[in-house]
This record gives C-alpha cells, structure tokens and sequence, in this order.
C-alpha cells in the first residue's frame, strides 16, 4: 500500500506509474487539522508481472527485534563419510 495526503499529486502520480490503484481515502488529524490521505493498493498479479529485480538489504540484523521476520537458522556443517 502506498499512502499520499491529497494535496500530494505528484507522490500520488508516481505510484499510479507504479502500477498502484486507488484502494480508499482516509480522513486523519494532522496538526489539529482534518487532511485526506489517499491509499493506494498494488495487486499482487500486478506485482508478479513486472520484472523482478535481485533485493539486498544490509544491516537488518540490528533491527530484527522490531520486526516479525524471524531469524535465519544457524548454518549445519555437513560431514559426508566415504
């Protein structure tokens, strides 16, 4: 999902290039004022048609325990007897 106040055009344009569709406005106080932010969804078909590019991320062992992604098991040392 991506999340853009309405007065944002330009954010919003970059993401309906992105293949993201309107998913709903929401009305949220900002500042003791009401704004509408316009949230945009991707279709998950959508996703899987657009070439996919290799991801790495750095640095996120550090942050883990803020996240639900779990650990990566410990490596196994493999010992082959011939």
């Amino acid at each position: 999902m991506s999340t853009a106040f309405a007065e944002n055009a330009a954010s919003r344009r970059v993401s309906q290039k992105f293949g993201y569709e309107p998913g709903g406005v929401r009305r949220l106080a900002v500042d003791h004022r009401l704004v509408e932010a316009h949230d945009d969804v991707l279709a998950a078909d959508r996703w899987h048609r657009r070439p996919q590019q290799p991801i790495k991320v750095e640095g996120f062992d550090q942050c883990r325990s803020m996240s639900a992604v779990p650990a990566p098991p410990p490596p196994v040392d493999l010992v082959l007897h011939v």
